[in-house]
């Protein structure tokens, strides 16, 4: 179903097209009992598209709890916090993602952008 709506409506910000494809995939995802990894990812990634911002995020966790050393999930995590101005939260998954990977310099470096983010952000 989410390839049908990339098919079909190619332009994601096409989102009247998409959404009753993503939706249909989104009620697939939440029938199933026994989710792996990927498929966290790839529910997270329709919930994020969706607009289920909470749903997409905690979704992402458990994609990073069932595949801990899998990083595409922290950093699809990270992208959606930072893109809803959820920056302390973002802060929470790079120090997590940090700490599993800590010779990562990528992580490192955007541990500090998104600090700068938060002290640009604060009231």
């Amino acid at each position: 179903w989410r390839e049908a709506a990339t098919i079909l409506h190619p332009d994601p910000a096409d989102h009247d097209g998409r959404r009753p494809y993503l939706e249909q995939a989104s009620r697939i995802f939440a029938a199933k009992s026994d989710l792996t990894a990927q498929n966290w990812y790839d529910w997270a990634a329709i919930q994020s598209e969706l607009g289920q911002i909470d749903d997409a995020a905690a979704s992402y966790r458990q994609a990073i709890q069932g595949e801990p050393a899998w990083r595409s999930p922290y950093h699809a995590l990270v992208s959606l916090l930072r893109r809803n101005h959820r920056y302390t939260e973002a802060r929470e998954v790079l120090r997590e993602w940090q700490a599993r990977f800590p010779n990562d310099t990528a992580v490192a470096n955007l541990l500090r952008v998104v600090e700068r983010e938060i002290l640009l952000n604060e009231p």
